[in-house]
């Protein structure tokens, strides 16, 4: 064999080796059965913590042998429900952030064009109350720009009836929330509000009666808790929330069911442009497709990433009791679940 032959084997050999290190970079999976750790203390991340892996926001979420889907054990999620001060007082926040569920942190960030894979067993007791103010938030992945500000989430929600809802919280919305007590003069429709801190516009498509919820076609980059100001009425506000528009109802035909173990796949393609969302469910042993290839906006930018995927952490409006119900055979990964094995997933039947 020739010098040149072996000189550009080696190049070809080299770039081989290149594209798998790129191709490869950003693999890691964190799996959970919760077989291991001290029963009735707060569950911890399984095996050696790697990256940037973490976990918290697990107050009341421990190891627990009541119950499990396989092996002997899982965790055991609990949430409280109203003290005697909150019910006198309405407006106090029953939410429990990071009292029940967990948050775990990535080892790696997720970036544009790349996914993470959630599977996870869940047992919901037969007198599971699921009663929200809205919905009861359930699988979510956090979203942040890449200087490590808060974007928002990308989340699968169980509904009052207890089918499933979509919705991308990132603040690339339709929607924006003013401070009613921080709120300056009429906003008018046709307004164009601009941001004070970073400087973004859109033109007020609709107001709302109460003045307090401004819809526009097109938020773009306005940040929450920044005034706006509108350049035809002369009103300011504080944006208190952004809201999106991305939100879809589904698995009507495939409720949540209480009672029985049921295994969950949630999937996202992150993107700035076009990234898609995948929901399955483990009914009677078949893989069922609840949401397949919903495509989204899921990142602002190209630079955004995702870092975190939260279960639960959070109760809409206050739990109406204490209860518990458990999770088993957790995985968080950014390759594909063994049992998720076709180019597509499987046609809803």
């Amino acid at each position: 064999m020739s010098t040149t032959t072996n000189f550009f084997l080696a190049i070809l050999w080299f770039f081989a080796l290149t594209m798998l290190s790129i191709s490869n970079s950003y693999a890691w999976t964190i799996e959970d059965s919760f077989e291991n750790g001290t029963l009735g203390e707060k569950i911890l991340l399984p095996g050696p913590v790697e990256g940037d892996a973490a976990i918290d926001a697990q107050g009341n979420t421990l190891y627990s042998d009541e119950m499990a889907f396989t092996g002997n054990r899982s965790a055991k999620l609990t949430i409280t429900g109203p003290t005697e001060d909150e019910l006198a007082d309405p407006t106090k926040d029953r939410g429990r952030f990071g009292s029940w569920g967990a948050r775990y942190t990535f080892p790696e960030k997720v970036k544009q064009g790349e996914e993470i894979w959630v599977r996870l067993s869940v047992f919901f007791p037969a007198d599971f109350d699921f009663t929200t103010n809205f919905s009861l938030k359930f699988l979510r992945f956090h979203v942040k720009e890449e200087d490590g500000t808060h974007l928002g989430y990308t989340d699968i929600y169980i509904n009052n009836n207890l089918s499933l809802k979509y919705q991308n919280e990132l603040y690339t919305t339709s929607s924006l929330v003013v401070s009613v007590e921080d709120f300056e003069g009429i906003f008018q429709v046709g307004d164009t509000i601009t941001g004070r801190t970073s400087g973004a516009t859109a033109v007020i498509k609709v107001i709302k009666s109460d003045k307090s919820i401004v819809y526009d076609s097109e938020v773009g980059a306005i940040k929450r808790y920044e005034w706006i100001d509108g350049s035809k009425s002369g009103a300011s506000a504080i944006v208190t929330l952004l809201t999106s528009n991305s939100v879809n109802d589904f698995a009507e035909t495939n409720l949540v069911t209480r009672g029985v173990w049921e295994t969950y796949f949630y999937n996202v393609k992150f993107g700035s442009n076009i990234s898609t969302v995948n929901v399955w469910k483990l009914v009677d042993g078949k893989l069922k497709s609840l949401l397949s290839e919903y495509t989204d906006k899921t990142m602002n930018a190209s630079t955004d990433v995702a870092d975190a995927f939260l279960l639960f952490t959070y109760w809409n409006g206050g739990a109406t009791k204490t209860q518990s119900m458990y999770v088993d055979d957790i995985l968080i990964s950014t390759e594909r679940p063994a049992e998720i094995n076709a180019p597509k997933p499987p046609a809803l039947n």
